[in-house]
């Protein structure tokens, strides 16, 4: 059994996606609001199997990790509070800065010039936009579900591409699990919308791609070209079936993958991590 868990393709494929599939179908029938929660459940099952369940000394694979629960936490306290798009936007704006500083943080101190303060405002800037972006579908759930799925993709072959076969496997945990919560929701019945509760997918995913920028070798136009997915599967569909209309959705996001992935091939890493 310990040998099947062992399996990099189990880690990061199989155990996310049964896990939130199981767990989407039971809150269905429990708490549909809380399906959601599925994804970050199936992705922590995952995550202490490949990066090992040591939590010190903090890392900036572990400092993510860590970072991945606040969020969660963060999404469940505004989903439950009545504000405005820009107080809310402004409160992710401020807990994105915090992430990426801290995450940043032995970068920022190396730093003789003003690389470190231009490093730090564009990765706010590379997160604050896939969170607003992706925020703005969270009326049409399977939209979104395939944007985080694609977007996890895609960082996952370009870390492992460019940078890191960890990060690449972690990557790789959230868009296993993001698909076994779309496929939860269309065999099963999208139930109730909830916002912000991907948020802390969509946190941990940007936060992956910056620590292969930052710490490995992958460069910056591969997320330029990651950045462009959740723009594209906002382009306006008059499709009736959801199948067709999602099928149509990933050949126009594809792209943007094959870009990034095409961008980050000759990248390497001998970082650790």
């Amino acid at each position: 059994m310990a040998t099947f868990f062992d399996n990099p393709l189990v880690q990061s494929a199989l155990l996310p996606f049964v896990v939130t599939f199981v767990l989407a179908g039971i809150a269905g029938l429990v708490r549909p609001r809380w399906r959601g929660l599925s994804v970050v459940a199936g992705f922590y099952l995952s995550a202490p199997l490949i990066t090992g369940a040591q939590l010190l000394p903090l890392t900036s694979t572990r400092k993510i990790l860590v970072l991945g629960i606040v969020g969660l936490i963060v999404a469940l306290l505004l989903s439950r509070q009545l504000m405005d798009a820009r107080r809310r936007y402004f409160i992710l704006l401020l807990l994105v800065s915090a992430a990426a500083t801290w995450v940043l943080w032995p970068v920022l101190l190396r730093a003789n010039d003003l690389s470190g303060l231009f490093t730090l405002a564009a990765s706010v800037v590379y997160v604050i936009w896939l969170v607003v972006l992706l925020d703005k579908q969270r009326q049409q759930a399977s939209t979104q579900l395939l944007s985080v799925l694609i977007l996890a993709a895609g960082t996952a072959i370009v870390a492992t591409l460019g940078a890191s076969a960890l990060l690449g496997q972690l990557s790789g945990a959230l868009a296993a699990a993001s698909g076994g919560l779309l496929l939860a929701l269309l065999v099963l019945g999208k139930g109730r919308d909830d916002d912000l509760l991907l948020f802390p997918a969509v946190l941990l995913v940007g936060l992956v791609g910056l620590a292969a920028v930052v710490y490995a070798s992958l460069n910056w136009q591969s997320l330029l070209c990651l950045m462009l997915i959740p723009l594209v599967s906002r382009l306006p569909l008059t499709l009736n079936n959801i199948w067709i209309k999602l099928f149509v959705q990933l050949l126009i996001m594809l792209p943007m993958v094959a870009g990034a992935a095409y961008l980050a091939w000759d990248t390497g890493s001998d970082a650790y991590y």
